[in-house]
C-alpha cells in the first residue's frame, strides 16, 4: 500500500466532482421547498428559527414560549441566517441547509474517492486485498480509482499528496523515490509488533501480514506431458527466483522449488491450498509444512 508524497494542480479533477454535485443538485432541487414539513422534527427547527429572528433568542431558541433545551441549535441557526436577508423563514428558506449539507458530502465524497487507486475489479490482487482487509472478496466501495495497467495506479498515486492505493510491491520499488508505503498490524505479535511496512526480508520471514502471498503457476495435467512444456516448466523453477529478483519480485524459499519440482515431475494434481483458493496470512512456510 502506497501514498503519494507530492502535490499535483487543485484543478486536476475538479470537472468531473463539479458535474457530480450539479446532477445531484438538479435531482435534490428540483422541488425545493415544495414538501410540507410534516413531522415534529422537521417543523420544530423553522419555528425556532423564526423566534430567533424575531426575539433574538440566539442561544435558547423557544416554541411556544418553551426553551428548547434538549435540541442543539445549530440548523435552526443556520435557517435563520439564510432567512435574514428578507426575516422570512419560508419552507424553501427551511430545506437549505440540509440541501447545502447534502451536496458537500456528494462533493466530499467524489473529492475523496478520486483520490484512491486499485486494481480493477477481475484482478486477483484486488480479490485478495478485499478478502484480507474487508473480509469478503469483492466486497469493497465502488468508487475508487481503478486501473488494470499498475503503472496508471502508481501515476495516480504520486501525482497527490493526499492520494492512497494498493498495487504490486515490484511497482513500488521501480517508483519508490515518489511512493510513500504505509505499515499494516495483523494484531499478532509473532509476525512482528506494530506496524510493518512491506519489504523484501519482511515477506520472507512472514512478518508483512496478512498482504503477502506466495503466486504460483498450475500446468494442465495432459500439458505436463508435452516436451516444450517440460523445458519451460524446468526453466521457470530453475531460473524462477533470480528472475523474480530482476523484475521486483521476491523469490520463493528454495526448499519451494525443490517441492515444486518433485509435484510437477510426480504430475502431482491440485494445489497446496487444497483447493479452496488462496488463503489470508499463509505463508510459504506454512504451506509447505503442510506438504512435509
Amino acid at each position: 500500500m502506497s501514498a503519494g508524497p507530492s502535490g499535483r494542480s487543485p484543478l486536476t479533477g475538479f470537472v468531473a466532482c463539479a458535474a457530480a454535485v450539479a446532477v445531484s443538485a438538479a435531482l435534490l432541487g428540483f422541488d425545493l421547498g415544495a414538501r410540507v414539513l410534516t413531522t415534529n422534527d422537521e417543523a420544530r427547527f423553522p419555528v425556532m428559527a423564526r423566534d430567533i429572528l424575531a426575539k433574538g433568542h440566539w442561544l435558547l431558541p423557544e416554541t411556544s414560549g418553551a426553551p428548547m433545551l434538549n435540541k442543539p441549535p445549530l440548523h435552526a441557526w443556520l435557517i435563520a441566517l439564510g432567512a435574514w436577508p428578507t426575516g422570512i423563514v419560508s419552507q424553501r428558506v427551511a430545506v437549505v441547509p440540509s440541501f447545502v449539507a447534502a451536496l458537500g458530502v456528494v462533493a466530499t465524497t467524489c473529492l475523496i474517492a478520486r483520490r484512491l487507486f486499485g486494481p480493477g475489479v477481475d484482478s486477483g490482487t484486488y480479490d485478495y486485498f478485499t478478502e484480507a482487509i474487508v473480509g469478503k472478496e469483492h466486497s469493497s466501495r465502488g468508487d475508487f480509482q481503478s486501473s488494470e495497467d499498475d503503472n496508471t495506479l502508481v501515476q495516480g498515486v504520486s501525482a497527490d499528496r493526499s492520494a492512497l492505493g494498493f498495487f504490486g510491491y515490484a511497482y513500488y520499488e521501480e517508483n519508490k523515490s515518489k511512493l510513500k508505503l504505509l505499515g499494516i498490524d495483523d494484531g499478532k505479535d509473532e509476525n512482528g509488533k506494530g506496524c510493518i511496512k512491506p519489504s523484501r526480508e519482511a515477506v520472507e520471514k512472514g512478518q508483512y501480514q496478512p498482504l503477502a502471498r506466495p503466486l504460483f503457476i498450475y500446468v494442465k495435467k495432459q500439458a505436463a506431458d508435452r516436451p516444450e512444456v517440460q523445458k519451460f516448466v524446468a526453466f521457470y523453477l530453475e531460473k524462477g527466483a533470480t528472475l523474480a529478483a530482476e523484475v521486483g519480485y521476491i523469490a520463493l524459499p528454495g526448499d519451494a522449488y525443490k517441492l515444486a519440482k518433485k509435484r510437477f515431475d510426480g504430475r502431482v494434481v491440485g494445489s497446496l491450498f487444497g483447493g479452496q483458493g488462496s488463503q489470508v496470512g499463509v505463508t510459504i512456510v506454512d504451506l509447505l509444512k503442510k506438504e512435509q
